[in-house]
């Protein structure tokens, strides 16, 4: 199922950079900015644990290392 499979590739991609960014102090936070940006439904590909885990690992180094984040 390409459609799937391209629409959960793109919001996991968009989620990576948020988390990246170390502005985001949980998952929660950045579930609601992917809700902001216009994401729905596919947010819920985000929820298994996997992919959770890999994008707070993310959220977590990008705020140790960044001085100005909000979380460190």
């Amino acid at each position: 199922m390409l459609v799937y499979e391209d629409t959960t590739a793109i919001i996991a991609s968009r989620a990576y950079q948020l988390a990246e960014t170390g502005e985001f102090e949980d998952f929660a936070a950045i579930e609601r900015e992917l809700l902001a940006e216009g994401f729905g439904d596919e947010i819920e590909e985000l929820k298994k644990p996997p992919l959770e885990n890999a994008l707070n690992a993310a959220r977590f180094a990008a705020s140790s290392a960044s001085p100005n984040s909000r979380n460190g």
